[in-house]
């Protein structure tokens, strides 16, 4: 990415700021950034002045406002999405999105089986019993194996479900298995 320079990251600082928008980057983003701040502290051991130092400073506090902004936006999203939107994000953020889709996941279905009366002492099982389903049709509540209260489900829903729900919904041909991103 050649056309980083400090005018650059200070209009992507004023646009990520007036928008709740994420701005789409380019995928080698990340990498640039970095490249271009490596380039102004060699840039700065070459031609030591007060006013490049400040420059690099001020470049590093535009940067992290941008980053930070992002991270939010990325929160928000992962928090209130309910598909797998990365629209916009570079490939590092992508990966903090799923991360954080994943953790949100994983409360949830702990508040979804406190809701339906599940012990405490149940719940903490370990995440590798359930599997993630994507709902085909709709299925109407009913009482799981293990007494839980699970459902209603509408189509196109993803659940995080223990792993003999999972497979009886797979297995009547109401849910398949949910392909991870």
């Amino acid at each position: 990415m050649n056309d980083l320079s400090y005018n650059f990251l200070r209009k992507l600082q004023q646009t990520e700021r007036g928008s709740m928008a994420l701005t789409v980057l380019s995928s080698e983003f990340y990498g640039g950034v970095c490249t271009f701040l490596t380039t102004q502290q060699d840039n700065l051991k070459e031609e030591q002045s007060l006013m490049k130092v400040k420059e690099i400073e001020n470049t590093k506090k535009v940067l992290e406002d941008i980053l930070r902004s992002r991270q939010r936006k990325i929160l928000l999203r992962a928090l209130q999405s309910t598909s797998k939107d990365t629209e916009g994000m570079a490939p590092e953020e992508v990966k903090l999105y799923r991360e954080m889709r994943k953790v949100i996941g994983e409360h949830t279905l702990i508040i979804d089986n406190i809701i339906a009366g599940k012990k405490i002492s149940s719940i903490s099982k370990s995440i590798e019993d359930f599997k993630k389903v994507k709902i085909l049709k709709n299925v109407p509540a009913y009482k799981g194996i293990d007494g839980t209260l699970y459902g209603p489900y509408a189509p196109h829903e993803e659940k995080e479900l223990p792993v003999k729900e999972a497979e009886f919904l797979i297995k009547t041909e109401v849910a398949e298995v949910a392909i991870i991103d």
